[in-house]
């Protein structure tokens, strides 16, 4: 049932079992409700929640990357879950994190009671997915779908900070530096390489032409 750290519920050291903490589950009915009822952005349910001092289990303040674990948290509506990641190296502590189709899923209300009806978790996790199709389609950059995280094979997407385009990998993006803690790239630096390549690689093409039809004397 993974560990005792899942906001909203604690285990039953006898059973094995989750259980709702019920002050825990009025927050996470209150986030539901901002997201699909209020049309609140996550950025702004952080915001309402750390201005009540509400913490994590980790005893943190809220992130945006922490609310959208616990909204696609399938928990939350009373399914199993497990398989989502796996230490692949225990000395450097290497995390995979494989794709929800390979995941372990299925609905068990008696290990885990669902604090939202299936339904709500639903059309909660449908309007994530829009938000971030919408997010990451919109790029019209040469570099769309090309480039990958050499740590996770993840595809990178783009985010515009302060005027400069960055790539992520968006494994860091979905789930935070714990996930991934490759560097990002700032597009102009990106641009910068690949003229650099482009030039050297047609100098290269120019000087194999040459010794191809240069007399065998001359050289």
């Amino acid at each position: 049932m993974g560990n005792d750290r899942l906001f909203g519920y604690r285990k039953n050291k006898e059973t094995g079992n989750l259980e709702v903490i019920e002050d825990e589950k009025n927050v996470i009915l209150k986030i539901y409700h901002l997201f699909l009822n209020k049309d609140y952005s996550l950025t702004k349910i952080v915001k309402y929640l750390n201005s009540l001092d509400i913490k994590t289990s980790m005893n943190n303040k809220f992130s945006v990357t922490t609310l959208k674990r616990m909204i696609i948290n399938p928990k939350y509506k009373g399914y199993y879950c497990s398989r989502k990641s796996e230490v692949i190296d225990y000395i450097s502590k290497k995390i995979v994190y494989y794709e929800e189709k390979d995941w372990i899923m299925y609905k068990d209300y008696i290990k885990v009671p669902p604090i939202v009806s299936e339904e709500v978790w639903n059309l909660a996790n449908d309007k994530i997915k829009r938000i971030e199709n919408k997010k990451y389609t919109k790029c019209d950059s040469r570099y769309s779908a090309l480039i990958y995280c050499k740590n996770d094979g993840c595809l990178f997407y783009r985010r515009k900070v302060n005027n400069r385009y960055i790539w992520y990998c968006s494994n860091y993006l979905n789930n935070g530096c714990s996930a991934c803690k490759n560097v990002s790239i700032y597009e102009n630096e990106l641009d910068e390489i690949i003229n650099y390549v482009s030039k050297v690689d047609s100098v290269k093409n120019i000087l194999n032409n040459l010794f191809k039809i240069l007399p065998q004397q001359m050289l």
